[in-house]
């Protein structure tokens, strides 16, 4: 599964007690994650106390710390847990102190300043690159979220770089949001206000009374 030499990992990593967070110094991707040979270096630690694993699964943190890579903080989840989790540790406004997106400020700029570059020709090469649906990517584009960062550029012009495959349309990561935050009270008007480019508010209804995505759950 994973091909790596143990002590090297080990030699890079911070080893306290079993109940403290053991550091991985690494390089750091593009969401923050330590890469070793990489691999990132969580998932590993993971392998190497538990064996192979599925690889849809995530490997999430109970410390909140992604540099973390002490076992015993280590768990199996999806991205359904991965949100919950999320929501549990309050980390959820705006900008990047929004939990429901992944996006950071830092990503937001690069999103922007890559388009611009001449790096990213369609919508699904930015979502893929940032692990996130598009949803988000259209809402900075038309210059709806993150005003802070969008207002030093000319959305007109990066929108002009950009094709759209096919139809904005919901995912199962925007549906797993949208339920989240019904099942927490958010309001399908206020939810709505953030869809409102790729669907009708009947369909936050329709979610919400089990009309529609029934075989997600939350």
């Amino acid at each position: 599964m994973y091909s790596i030499n143990q002590n090297k990992f080990i030699s890079k990593c911070t080893i306290g007690s079993e109940n403290e967070c053991w550091n991985y110094v690494g390089y750091l991707d593009k969401d923050r994650y330590d890469i070793f040979d990489g691999y990132r270096a969580h998932r590993i630690a993971y392998f190497l106390r538990n064996g192979k694993f599925d690889q849809s699964h995530l490997v999430l943190h109970i410390c909140d710390n992604r540099c973390c890579v002490n076992p015993n903080h280590l768990y199996l989840g999806n991205h359904l847990d991965n949100m919950q989790d999320r929501y549990d540790r309050n980390r959820i406004a705006n900008g990047e102190n929004n939990g429901w997106s992944i996006l950071t400020d830092a990503d937001v700029l690069s999103i922007l300043d890559m388009i611009n570059d001449d790096q990213f020709t369609i919508v699904d090469q930015i979502s893929e690159y940032f692990n996130c649906s598009n949803h988000p990517i259209y809402r900075i584009l038309s210059g709806q979220n993150w005003t802070h960062i969008t207002d030093n550029f000319n959305l007109v012009e990066l929108r002009k770089k950009i094709i759209i495959i096919g139809n904005p349309k919901l995912t199962e990561m925007d549906v797993i949001d949208i339920k989240m935050r019904l099942k927490h009270g958010e309001s399908p008007m206020k939810i709505y206000k953030d869809y409102s480019e790729i669907i009708s508010n009947y369909t936050i209804y329709d979610i919400k009374n089990g009309r529609s995505w029934k075989n997600i759950h939350v």
